[in-house]
């Protein structure tokens, strides 16, 4: 009976989110996301969303890590956990002459993880793992030698699209406390850009004899790949422990179809896409079972991958620190005494570079996770308040507001009931 309904609170969720998700025209409309694969999407998901994107070290029986494979060791030996999520995103795009603000509510992932054997764990599931969604426009005029305008030279840029992330992780528990994971995933998508040329007059009305003209870019990508991770945690007392967590991600090579539009010109070909070698490194405190604290380090070697089309790029690398309290967790009077209270900050020196600047970008983010009475079941709510890019230094400055919702549904199924 207990199997049964969770599959259907599942399935229903599922549904929700994949409909939303049918229904969004963009993953993102940020200009940034013109450069190489697209917006990177954080994989810091769920309960990790509310404390700035920390959990390369941290783990729980009660819900899901996507950052670290080896994270889902942690499971319960008799639990099935399901988690699924939405995210809505508010920006506020402007440089030196113009301002826009835009929003996007999309499918952000879903997962599952159940054991094996005492010693193996498994999880999959699916998330984005870069967005593309922009529209520019940038207008140069052209004078005469009598310095009389002759006429505007217009370029539209457009892009969509992104590529996915399906995986199945496997977490291995060789002796106590101590996790080994490894993600077999597969990498689909594509990233379509365009860039029109148009001429026009004074009044905004088509140059005769300057015909307008359209180059198209249509990237397919299909390809396996894996990253590694383990876990470590040591008890010092009753009241302390420590976490110690890492990742890796070697490089890899996708060879991908390009297909080129030129007018009425059509072409296929093939082309190499690269992604970065990423590693990573966590530490993680626990105090009285009902305190956590986080602290992440990543680095993406982005300045070794050669770029989709005439860009310059640099090694990524971010900072995250975040907090979780829960002030009593076998409080029986108070409700509030059960929630989660999450907050952290985070800290990116981008992989994109605009002007010889870098893109960075800092936020904070904070947030809850609620707990359905007589269940280990949370609804965990994020917020992230942050600032991309400078007018001054990159020309583009993003102000920005992520707010994201999840379910985390913990069920215990893989034990046999007596009646007497």
């Amino acid at each position: 009976m207990q199997r049964s309904k969770t599959l259907k609170i599942c399935g229903l969720i599922l549904f929700v989110v994949l409909s939303m998700n049918s229904f969004a025209q963009h993953n993102t409309t940020s200009p940034f996301s013109r450069f190489g694969i697209g917006d990177v999407a954080s994989l810091g998901k769920g309960r990790s969303a509310a404390m700035g994107g920390v959990g390369i070290a941290i783990s729980t029986p009660y819900s899901l890590n996507s950052l670290n494979p080896a994270a889902c060791g942690a499971l319960d030996s008799m639990s099935f956990i399901f988690e699924a999520g939405i995210n809505a995103h508010f920006s506020n795009f402007k440089n030196k002459s113009l301002e826009h603000n835009t929003r996007d509510m999309n499918f952000d992932y879903f997962s599952m993880a159940f054991p094996v054997t005492n010693w193996w764990r498994m999880s999959l599931g699916l998330n984005p793992y870069s967005n593309v969604g922009f529209n520019m426009k940038n207008t140069t005029p052209f004078n005469n030698d009598a310095g009389n305008l002759e006429y505007n030279r217009q370029y539209v840029f457009e892009g969509s699209g992104g590529v996915n992330k399906a995986y199945i992780s496997q977490s291995f528990i060789p002796v106590k406390n101590l996790f080994l994971g490894v993600n077999v995933s597969y990498m689909f998508g594509q990233i379509t850009s365009s860039k029109t040329t148009s001429f026009t007059n004074e009044s905004g009305f088509p140059v005769s004899g300057m015909l307008p003209t359209q180059q198209e870019r249509e990237v397919t990508i299909k390809d396996m790949m894996f990253d590694f991770g383990a876990q470590y945690k040591l008890q010092l007392n009753e009241k302390y422990a420590l976490s110690f967590g890492t990742i890796f991600a070697p490089g890899k090579t996708i060879d991908s179809d390009l297909k080129n539009t030129v007018g009425s010109l059509k072409d296929t070909t093939s082309v190499n896409v690269e992604l970065p070698l990423k590693f990573g490194g966590g530490l993680g405190l626990y105090i009285n079972d009902n305190i956590t604290v986080g602290f992440d380090y990543t680095n993406e070697q982005w300045s070794k991958v050669n770029p989709l089309e005439n860009a310059s790029y640099k090694n990524n690398e971010t900072y995250a620190l975040g907090f979780e309290i829960i002030p009593n967790k076998r409080s029986m009077k108070s409700y509030l005494g059960l929630v989660s209270y999450r907050m952290g900050v985070h800290y990116t020196d981008s992989y994109i570079k605009i002007g010889g600047n870098s893109v960075k970008d800092y936020g904070v983010s904070f947030g809850f996770g609620f707990p359905l009475r007589r269940s280990s079941t949370y609804v965990n709510l994020a917020f992230d308040l942050g600032r991309r890019g400078s007018v001054d230094k990159t020309l583009i400055e993003e102000n920005y507001a992520k707010i994201s919702l999840s379910f985390s549904m913990f069920s215990k199924w893989f034990y046999k009931q007596k009646y007497e």
